[in-house]
């Protein structure tokens, strides 16, 4: 995995949930079945006393859709 793609990774779960970097802690894992790395991470909503648990792998596209 690129650092790119990890950024990219990390940019489409904020998209889901707008975590904070310096509450968030990272997880890279290899997953055989797609031979790529897979990203993980952990946070808290303190307001809604809930753990939040996100994971992505890389795409072949970019968030703004064109092809990279």
């Amino acid at each position: 995995m690129k650092v790119s793609e990890l950024h990219e990774c990390l940019e489409r779960m904020k998209k889901v949930y707008p975590f904070k970097d310096e509450a968030t802690s990272i997880d890279l894992e290899h997953n055989p079945v797609k031979s790529d790395l897979t990203v993980s991470i952990n946070t808290y909503d303190e307001d809604n006393d809930v753990e939040i648990n996100m994971t992505a792998t890389a795409r072949y596209w970019k968030l703004d859709g064109s092809n990279s």
